[in-house]
């Protein structure tokens, strides 16, 4: 058996377990309780959910500063991504993104009015209608994404260097765990009636 490690606050971890397990050697000289540790994940969760949302501001406000995305909204700029990088079907891009068809197909009208996408027939499946991003609409994200990318480099740039690497190296961990595609959503209604 591997020794255990010493951790913050006469905690010890023991790195033989398939996952490192907390024992409290003394709590009462402990500075840290076994709380505050187990919330250590919950903190970090607190500060996404507080970040995402400012720098989804951040990131709309900067593609708006392009006259072509100027009054799209953060998810429609999303659709136009998703498009972008080869889904074709609406349900698809529904699925993808975590929304019911109806909203996917709503926001897919609006990009449509605004001459950024165009329906047309699938090959071989006239049943299906398939998606693709007009000239204007490329152009249009290719702005929305560079503003947005100069933005938050602006941002990233008042940053140490350290505290940067390890924003990336966190940020890259995080992504590797996560599904590309948004969980379905589960509906509330399970009873058949």
């Amino acid at each position: 058996m591997i020794p255990p490690v010493d951790a913050p606050g006469n905690l010890r971890l023991h790195a033989s377990a398939p996952r490192p397990i907390l024992l409290v050697t003394d709590i009462m000289d402990t500075e840290q309780s076994p709380l505050q540790v187990k919330t250590d994940v919950e903190r970090v969760a607190g500060l996404l959910l507080e970040a995402v949302p400012r720098l989804r501001r951040i990131i709309s406000a900067a593609a708006q500063a392009n006259e072509s995305a100027a009054a799209l909204t953060f998810t429609q700029l999303r659709v136009l991504g998703r498009l972008i990088h080869g889904m074709q079907l609406p349900s698809e891009l529904a699925r993808s993104m975590g929304i019911t068809p109806a909203t996917a197909s709503g926001i897919v009208d609006l990009l449509v009015q605004r001459g950024l996408v165009a329906r047309g027939d699938r090959p071989g499946d006239r049943r299906c209608t398939r998606l693709t991003v007009t000239p204007a609409g490329v152009a249009c994200w290719e702005a929305a994404t560079a503003r947005a990318t100069e933005a938050l480099g602006r941002l990233l740039a008042e940053m140490e260097p350290q505290r940067r690497r390890a924003l990336e190296e966190g940020l890259e961990a995080l992504l590797g765990l996560m599904p590309e595609r948004a969980p379905r959503r589960q509906s509330g209604n399970n009873h058949v009636g």
